[in-house]
């Protein structure tokens, strides 16, 4: 199942009259889809074989999570901890995927988020919980409208975790190298990316990351153990499947530069 929770700084709806007309905008397949109306604070589609959802839950998400989320989200939204800390209620967006594949799944669920994101005005951002990641609102919106040719939303999807290197190591212009690892391709059914001794600067590293995750999400293909990777012909840089650093019985990308 596909999730992400759009964060309140007030417990209301909007109408689902609103809602429904610019989900159809979104997302023309929804068209006729109506959902009923029972319950101003549930409403339910089925789409595909699956359900989609939206559900008001009029108290805060668990504040570890978010803060944590937060934290590890501070080079895209540097003040988020003391943005969501008050915020009130959130809106669970779902869907369940009956033959829908993940990665479709997610992008309903990034366009049905940045439906209440368009038409709440009490909507702060978005929490991301396959990548423990926040999203503040305007930059959310801003990631949907470049990623609509090709229905894929990777800084939305996954997060990159980039600290030095505790081993003091350094590269080869005498910087600490940098440890870094994703979180969020698991859920999209591929092998999450790690990379011990990898050399900086981090912002150059951040990127390459997620250009590697949308190779990944885009081709469909599996990077073979021993495979290299590079920006240009000259670079060869070897990638492995080994345990993970943090998890050792899940298998990794492993990038060793």
């Amino acid at each position: 199942m596909a999730l992400a929770f759009v964060v309140l700084d007030a417990a209301d709806m909007p109408t689902l009259v609103r809602f429904q007309a610019r989900l159809v905008e979104r997302l023309p397949e929804f068209a006729g889809a109506a959902a009923p109306e029972d319950d101003p604070s549930v409403w339910m589609w089925n789409h595909r074989g699956g359900f989609a959802t939206i559900a008001l839950m009029d108290y805060q998400i668990p504040w570890g999570d978010l803060e944590h989320a937060a934290a590890c989200s501070a080079l895209t939204w540097p003040d988020a901890t003391e943005a969501l800390r008050g915020h009130v209620a959130h809106v669970l967006v779902s869907f369940d995927a009956g033959d829908v594949s993940r990665r479709e799944s997610n992008w309903i669920v990034t366009q049905m988020a940045a439906c209440m994101l368009d038409v709440h005005p009490s909507a702060m951002g978005v929490y991301w919980g396959d990548a423990s990641l926040v999203h503040r609102k305007d930059a959310f919106l801003s990631f949907v409208e470049s990623s609509q040719a090709d229905r894929l939303a990777v800084p939305l999807w996954v997060a990159v975790r980039i600290s030095e290197d505790k081993k003091g190591l350094l590269s080869f212009n005498r910087a600490p190298t940098l440890t870094v690892s994703t979180k969020g391709l698991k859920a999209l059914g591929e092998m999450e990316i790690e990379a011990a001794g990898a050399p900086g600067p981090a912002k150059d590293l951040f990127f390459a990351m997620l250009d590697l995750a949308s190779y990944l999400l885009n081709s469909g293909r599996q990077i073979s153990d021993g495979d290299t990777i590079g920006p240009d012909a000259e670079t060869k840089i070897v990638v492995r499947h080994r345990p993970s650093m943090w998890e050792p019985n899940r298998t990794v990308y492993r990038v060793e530069y």
